[in-house]
């Protein structure tokens, strides 16, 4: 299921456009988001096999690095927030904390 991981990043991107969803609200996106990750993991041979070729090649190298200093970056700046449960878990109508974005 090559298709499954482009689709679903497909599908998240529409979710944003005006008027498909209740003002511009996360949730429907995160859910999507939620429900391909699920779906990918029911097929793990197919779908994670690609991370390990990803990372011989020098554009996957460059992808891992820039991943990893953007979780740093989130990481150390939730950790030096002034209210560490908003940034932990997000607002209540926003959700959109540390956890959701590293995930």
């Amino acid at each position: 299921m090559p298709w499954l991981l482009p689709v679903v990043a497909a599908l998240v991107a529409l979710l944003i456009v005006p008027g498909w969803s209740f003002a511009f609200d996360v949730a429907p996106k995160l859910s999507m988001l939620f429900a391909g990750l699920g779906l990918s993991l029911l097929f793990p041979t197919r779908m994670w096999t690609g991370a390990a070729t990803l990372a011989r090649t020098q554009r996957g190298k460059w992808l891992l690095t820039l991943l990893g200093l953007t979780a740093a970056s989130l990481v150390i700046s939730s950790t030096f927030s002034l209210d560490l449960n908003i940034s932990l878990f997000g607002t209540a109508w926003r959700r959109f904390g540390l956890w959701t974005q590293l995930a």
